[in-house]
């Protein structure tokens, strides 16, 4: 993900990078927090799970302003 993102905004001049996980799925959401991506906004009732139930979506972004990576 550190590479993806470094290429994005070094190769792409991308002014924003995000990623999104449903917001049951705790080990991605600690994933996004250990790179240093800051949680932007729970979106509920986002999407529809295979069940036809709805689900809330967790948004976690990173811009060339914030900080290098965390150790």
């Amino acid at each position: 993900m550190r590479l993806l993102t470094d290429f994005a905004f070094e190769r792409l001049a991308a002014n924003r990078v995000f990623i999104q996980c449903d917001a049951r799925n705790t080990r991605s959401a600690a994933v996004a927090g250990r790179l240093g991506f800051a949680r932007e906004a729970p979106l509920r009732n986002d999407r529809r799970a295979v069940d036809g139930t709805l689900r809330n979506t967790l948004v976690f972004s990173r811009i060339p302003d914030d900080p290098r990576w965390p150790r």
